[in-house]
């Protein structure tokens, strides 16, 4: 090999064992995930973006990190879903049927977000990436579990 080419293990960061002449066998990336991790709890980083499941997945998963990072922002949108609707619900008592057309304003633009959020979160966890969520993605990180 010319000494301006790199091996692909040096250009990507990640090296396996066998770069080191031994039996192929993950190692660590610098976020404490591996590659088995990762494939292993990727049904379960999913489903914790749906429902309630997040809440179940922190205590079930709690030895993946990729589990546990996906659970753990789950858990925050459920929060600020639970909040929103709370929120509005008291809105409406107070707006009643005749000012109620102002919770268009705070529904709509809302929903979306908050919609936006799990897509988002649902798709980093089926590519297997551990990405935190926009805006809030580093409140999850509060959550000591």
């Amino acid at each position: 090999m010319e000494e301006n080419q790199l091996s692909n293990s040096e250009q990507t960061g990640q090296f396996q064992s066998s770069d080191l002449g031994g039996g192929l066998k993950s190692f660590p990336s610098p976020t404490g995930q591996t590659g088995d991790d990762v494939n292993d709890n990727k049904l379960w980083a999913i489903l914790a973006y749906l429902l309630f499941f997040s809440v179940i997945i922190l205590f079930v998963k709690k030895d993946s990190l990729f589990a546990k990072f996906h659970s753990k922002q789950g858990a925050l949108l459920l929060g600020i879903t639970s909040g929103f609707i709370i929120s509005g619900s008291i809105l409406s008592l107070f707006l009643g049927n005749f000012m109620g057309w102002l919770l268009l304003f705070y529904w709509v633009p809302g929903s979306i977000l908050i919609f936006g959020f799990f897509i988002f979160g649902i798709m980093n966890a089926a590519a297997g990436q551990m990405k935190q969520l926009p805006i809030i993605g580093g409140l999850a990180n509060l959550i000591n579990i």
